[in-house]
């Protein structure tokens, strides 16, 4: 298994890592692959994360970056690849205010 990177989107144009993950193995259906895991985050940059955080409170959504590479895939009967990439923006809505959204967002699949 290959880490999943995380930076926030601070501004358009501006990527701050934050942390990284490690994704269980996804598998897709109808041409789709939905990320609905619970894995532990680990937080690579604390000053990062701490501004990530108070963005996070206030603002109507957020975007992460998910990178990650070397990933291994196979699709149904085909063969196996090896060495793909992932590269995903991920945009979320955002707490409005709301204080327990961090503790809900961090205890649920996304």
């Amino acid at each position: 298994m290959e880490d999943t990177h995380v930076a926030w989107v601070s501004s358009p144009g501006v990527e701050v890592p934050i942390g990284h993950m490690r994704l269980n193995t996804l598998y897709a259906k109808s041409k789709r692959a939905t990320i609905q895991d619970k894995v532990q985050f680990i937080v690579d940059d604390e000053a990062a994360f701490g501004r990530f955080s108070g963005a996070l409170i206030t603002s109507n959504n957020f975007t992460w970056r998910m990178t990650s590479y070397n990933l291994r895939v196979q699709a149904l009967q085909f063969p196996v690849a090896k060495g793909m990439t992932f590269d995903k923006y991920l945009t979320i809505k955002g707490s409005h205010g709301s204080g327990n959204f961090l503790k809900s967002f961090f205890n649920s699949p996304f």
